[in-house]
């Protein structure tokens, strides 16, 4: 059972990383966007199925997910990068719809509140630009040009630490550059604070429901309470 959880979980982070990629403002690379845990990757945490109460049916039909969609990722070699991301968004949404089809509405509610506190833990820059939260949060064009700003300094700012370009991950960097990224992420939710409404801070609160303190398990990373273990990017 956990190798299949696992495998859930790996195949929707790629299907993930090609969606966020695919949200990038036009030229601006990465941006400082960041995107978050979906549901499906959750849905292969053990503590996110305590948390929600699966039943055994539940978890098989979970499990059955993962080999639906490791399968429809077979044949990727060859393809372009265009026909690529076509083909793991298309099993992104299907992914999205399968779990709307096993959760029962009071979990789908709770693993939507879990999803936000991963993407909350990313930093506020995460979770407004993605479209579904603005959209939710009502944030305005005048705030998403200010969005746009902080993301092209922090694009710079990362550049300046020896970090730009994609070339370092985050499993690489030292613990100075970890302490200046996360200073650095601290500073802009300060500023992105400043700009948000009472109205939308209220629904920011609303939207993540009660903290989730089981363990979320990140590749390659230590068990950790609520989320995962590298730092947000800026």
């Amino acid at each position: 059972m956990k190798k299949v959880a696992l495998s859930v979980f790996a195949l929707a982070l790629v299907a993930a990383i090609a969606t966020t990629a695919m949200a990038q403002p036009p030229g601006g690379g990465r941006g400082g966007f960041g995107g978050g845990m979906t549901g499906a990757m959750l849905l292969g945490q053990k503590s996110v199925q305590e948390e929600l109460k699966l039943s055994d049916d539940q978890i098989k039909k979970v499990q059955e997910l993962g080999e639906k969609t490791r399968a429809s990722f077979t044949g990727l070699q060859g393809l372009s990068r265009e026909e690529i991301q076509k083909r793991m968004e298309e099993s992104r949404k299907e992914s999205e719809k399968a779990v709307a089809e096993i959760l029962k509405p009071e979990q789908q509610k709770r693993l939507k509140e879990i999803a936000f506190q991963q993407q909350m833990r990313m930093g506020l820059q995460a979770v407004l630009t993605n479209p579904e939260n603005a959209k939710e949060l009502g944030i305005t064009e005048e705030q998403k040009e200010k969005l746009q700003l902080l993301a092209e300094d922090g694009r710079k700012f990362r550049e300046e630490l020896g970090i730009g370009g994609g070339g370092g991950g985050f499993g690489r960097l030292t613990d100075e550059q970890r302490q200046k990224l996360n200073d650095y992420r601290k500073s802009v939710d300060e500023k992105i604070n400043k700009m948000l409404t009472d109205e939308q801070k209220a629904k920011l609160k609303a939207m993540a429901g009660a903290e989730f303190k089981g363990e979320i398990t990140p590749f390659g990373g230590a068990r950790r309470p609520g989320g995962g273990n590298r730092p947000a990017r800026p």
